[in-house]
């Protein structure tokens, strides 16, 4: 499970970078745009592997809340940008 939602959430990084703009260097904060945060979703709703991923990352990010891991914080910004819960 732990690999599956590395797995997925590299994918969608991969998905997201290739739907950045022709610049070579973007910021971090650029990156998880509303647009994009909103075709994540669509795609989430359309495609069981990417909601089964979307499903593990958050359980990850569940898990995270209870043990805090700073090299795991991308998987509580995900979580957020995606849920809009503040819990993370």
């Amino acid at each position: 499970m732990k690999k599956m939602a590395r797995s997925i959430f590299l994918s969608i990084a991969l998905l997201l970078t290739t739907m950045s703009t022709a610049q070579k260097s973007i910021h971090p904060t650029f990156f998880m745009t509303n647009e994009r945060i909103e075709d994540v979703k669509q795609r989430i709703n359309k495609d069981t592997s990417t909601q089964k991923g979307w499903i593990a990352m958050k359980e990850k990010a569940d898990q995270l809340m209870e043990r805090w891991d700073i090299k795991q914080m991308s998987y509580l910004a995900m979580a957020y940008r995606m849920t809009g819960d503040k819990k993370y």
